[in-house]
């Protein structure tokens, strides 16, 4: 597919596919859906930011493939450019095409016009909204484009959390671990919702982990951490029990076993 941005000659598609109103002018386009859109916080040391996750929603040729797009504010509006793809020179198993477009700085308690466009041909208007703990999306019209999940809420500062994982009836060693973290860190409760790297439902943490963690107990933990430099030290000294363990900060910082 030589990018479906191309649209396949999509002005004449648009053409054909567009419904016309018979009391109006306006031509209301249908185009059909190729890209996945997600927002998702960006979690790094200099305070993160939004991101769109977007992946073609059929595979390519080529694993690997990544989206070239194009993102900018002019002034109050943040527009975002899908473009075309480009193939990996060595290909390897079927996948979507995937990629992570960083989005231009943001205001908090600011709502911005949005535009999420194919190419200059399609564009899909909305607004995004910046709040201290939440970052949402609303879409006049999605043409081309699919956003499963138009919210994501945004990890406090100096979270920290993940998964402990040991062997079933080795529970000492994980408890060990616990209360070693308890003295650096102090655990949080949050508000429900998807915070995009964890989910919280009613007190029930789920961890969306990309570790392959094989031990047969796991915990999933969140913490506020009062003393960030002693953490290392922490995951350094439970390596060697046999533990597994995946933990990532509000830095972006990553801690495996």
């Amino acid at each position: 597919m030589k990018m479906r941005l191309t649209l396949l000659l999509i002005v004449f598609g648009l053409l054909l596919e567009s419904c016309a109103k018979l009391n109006s002018k306006e031509i209301i386009v249908d185009v059909d859906k190729e890209f996945s859109v997600q927002p998702w916080e960006r979690l790094d040391e200099f305070g993160g930011g939004l991101q769109l996750n977007v992946a073609t929603l059929k595979n390519e040729e080529c694993g690997g493939t990544s989206i070239n797009h194009d993102a900018r504010t002019i002034g109050n509006k943040v527009k975002v450019t899908l473009l075309n793809l480009t193939y990996p020179v060595n290909c390897s198993t079927v996948a979507p095409a995937r990629d992570t477009i960083k989005m231009p700085a943001t205001q908090t308690n600011t709502t911005y016009d949005l535009e999420i466009n194919l190419k200059d041909v399609v564009t899909n208007a909305g607004k995004l909204k910046v709040e201290d703990g939440k970052y949402t999306v609303t879409m006049t019209n999605e043409n081309g484009i699919v956003m499963p999940s138009k919210q994501v809420l945004r990890v406090p500062q100096n979270a920290f959390w993940g998964i402990i994982a040991n062997d079933a009836g080795n529970d000492k060693i994980a408890t060990q671990m616990l209360d070693s973290l308890k003295t650096i860190a102090t655990p949080i409760s949050m508000a429900n919702g998807d915070y995009g790297y964890f989910n919280v439902d009613n007190g029930k943490l789920t961890v969306k982990t990309e570790a392959v963690l094989t031990k047969q107990s796991q915990q999933a933990v969140l913490f506020r951490l009062n003393n960030k430099a002693a953490l290392p030290n922490v995951v350094q000294n439970f390596r060697a029990t046999g533990l597994e363990m995946w933990l990532l900060t509000s830095e972006g910082k990553v801690f495996t076993k």
